[in-house]
């Protein structure tokens, strides 16, 4: 499936693209097939400032600029580097008859990090693959408010989706990642509910013979239940914050140290459903886990308790 990415609150559509689209690249007797990435660079993409002539200069009619930059696993799988030529086309045949792109910048960028991958301005690629005047893509990515109804609006035979909609689709049809999330949220539960029981049941031994004296004052279990598992639900939500404060503080020194090191903008980012889904599981074992301890905070005997 062909998509292009909006990402600009203008909606002038000649300027707020991003295009994918397969091609293949030659550099002296190597040639590779991998991914051509189409952008309008304004500075607010994953390449370096003026890696790329600013806007897209052969959409209006002017010469094409012939650059690419290309991230460090195709540069080390053609064995090039900034200022060497490479051939890009669509087909093996067209990469002898074409003219050469001019290597202007590895990008190490963790959006560009899984596969070989060569950026250039969206119009060259969609000349490149032919399509220029009649785009193929047909799933849209949208990132601005209102933009995602007038998108659909203007190409309603297209699947327009926000990030976060795009992100949850692309979960739901891998199977292995969807199995993968399913079943680390069910370990974290499990765990999650394991060592709050655990935790609960100490607490309410401890406290039984508080538990009695509330019983002899006449408040009712049912009181005494809701006592417990607000507790547990507490102790959840804590720990829930608490995991999502040191989640994040771990992914800006993991960034943090990547920038320092190794020169690349960003390794490690999260999307707000997975801190929803974090969250939420936190809680839905603060609920369970308290439900066995509630039920023994009740049953406090006053005679034997309060008789010792």
């Amino acid at each position: 499936m062909d998509w292009v990415c909006f990402n600009n609150l203008d909606f002038d559509f000649s300027n707020c693209v991003m295009g994918y689209r397969a091609i293949l690249a030659i550099s002296s007797l190597v040639s590779i097939c991998f991914l051509g990435v189409g952008i309008i660079p304004d500075g607010s993409l994953f390449i370096p400032d003026n890696a790329l002539t600013s806007g897209d200069p052969y959409f209006y009619n002017k010469e094409m600029t012939r650059e690419v930059a290309i991230n460090s696993q195709l540069s080390k799988l053609l064995d090039v580097k900034p200022g060497d030529y490479i051939y890009l086309g669509l087909s093996a045949s067209s990469l002898f008859n074409s003219t050469p792109f001019k290597i202007v910048s590895i990008v190490n960028a963790i959006e560009f990090s899984n596969a070989p991958v060569a950026i250039l301005h969206l119009s060259e690629l969609q000349a490149l693959t032919g399509n220029l005047i009649g785009d193929r893509a047909n799933l849209i990515l949208a990132q601005g408010n209102g933009l995602q109804g007038l998108l659909q609006s203007h190409f309603p035979d297209a699947i327009v989706l926000s990030e976060s909609e795009f992100y949850a689709r692309s979960i739901t049809e891998d199977k292995r990642i969807l199995a993968t999330s399913v079943a680390v949220i069910i370990v974290v539960l499990v765990m999650g509910i394991l060592f709050i029981s655990s935790s609960m049941i100490f607490s309410v031994n401890e406290k039984q013979k508080e538990f009695a004296i509330m019983r002899a004052m006449g408040i009712s279990d049912r009181s005494i239940m809701k006592i417990v598992l607000y507790e547990s639900i507490m102790i959840s939500v804590v720990g829930g914050f608490t995991g999502l404060i040191l989640g994040y503080l771990g992914k800006y020194i993991l960034n943090s140290a990547a920038v320092s090191s190794f020169q690349v903008n960003v390794i490690s980012s999260t999307n707000p459903y997975i801190l929803l889904i974090a969250f939420v599981t936190a809680l839905l074992a603060g609920v369970i886990s308290g439900i066995v301890p509630a039920f023994m905070g009740k049953q406090a005997n006053i005679a034997r308790i309060l008789g010792n």
